[in-house]
């Protein structure tokens, strides 16, 4: 633009985003180019290290029919089970990568869940979490062949430690 402002095409913004019998072409998903992406002889495992997976949510892939697992967390007395999300971003970053093209809600950017399975490790559970717990859960993705790791979260200050380990998992 002449004047140095970036402009947005709103036409990607005037959809709705309600749940309803549609199922939501968000503008975000075509903007990864998502629609290039194109499936490989075998499906690739994908890992969420995040606060769970809601595994009865309709939008999702599901145990039963294609593979979902994971890793649950065990601290000070409590269990949080991977198939649970009390938070609920794990089930909304795993929606983001894998919603299912189903007419309903929205679509992931890998729509068809026979392309991709997804393993859930319990790296935050109820949103924070220690450094240990999360270099845990991560190490839990690679155990399961993940070949893709998203991590969903910050901290105030930076870790060589942490930075070490994510090298050392790479080589793996």
């Amino acid at each position: 633009c002449s004047d140095g402002k970036q402009r947005y095409d709103n036409s990607f913004m005037s959809m709705s985003m309600s749940m309803s019998d549609d199922e939501v072409d968000d503008f975000g998903i075509r903007m990864v180019n998502s629609d290039k992406l194109k499936a490989g002889p075998s499906k690739i495992k994908i890992c969420v290290a995040d606060t769970g997976y809601d595994l009865g949510h309709p939008d999702l892939p599901n145990a039963s029919n294609h593979g979902v697992d994971g890793w649950d967390k065990k601290f000070r007395n409590q269990h949080y089970k991977w198939y649970e999300d009390e938070v609920g971003h794990g089930t909304h970053v795993a929606g983001i990568i894998g919603a299912i093209g189903n007419d309903y809600g929205v679509t992931g950017v890998l729509e068809d869940p026979d392309s991709f399975s997804f393993f859930i490790s319990v790296a935050i559970p109820g949103g924070t979490a220690y450094l240990s717990h999360v270099l845990h859960a991560l190490s839990e993705c690679v155990k399961s062949g993940a070949k893709i790791i998203n991590m969903s979260y910050g901290h105030y200050y930076p870790s060589t430690i942490e930075e070490d380990f994510h090298r050392y998992l790479y080589e793996q």
